[in-house]
């Protein structure tokens, strides 16, 4: 039981998204755009990484834009 309270999970605990989205965030206020955009991607939020995507590079936002 330590284990599932410790590590986040079991009753009122936060799920994986949640836990994803509070670590993107926290990159994109520390400046690091490319881990919160590949957080982004990972979770599906297409939009928002490619959004913010040019604040990395034109070349960063173009190859994420491809995929």
């Amino acid at each position: 039981m330590a284990k599932l309270t410790k590590s986040g999970g079991g009753i009122g605990g936060r799920n994986k998204d949640e836990r994803m989205r509070e670590a993107a965030q926290l990159h994109l206020k520390s400046g690091n755009i490319q881990r919160y955009c590949e957080l982004m991607v990972e979770l599906g939020e297409w939009e928002r990484a490619l959004a913010v995507a040019p604040g990395v590079s034109y070349t960063y936002w173009k190859g994420l834009s491809q995929r």
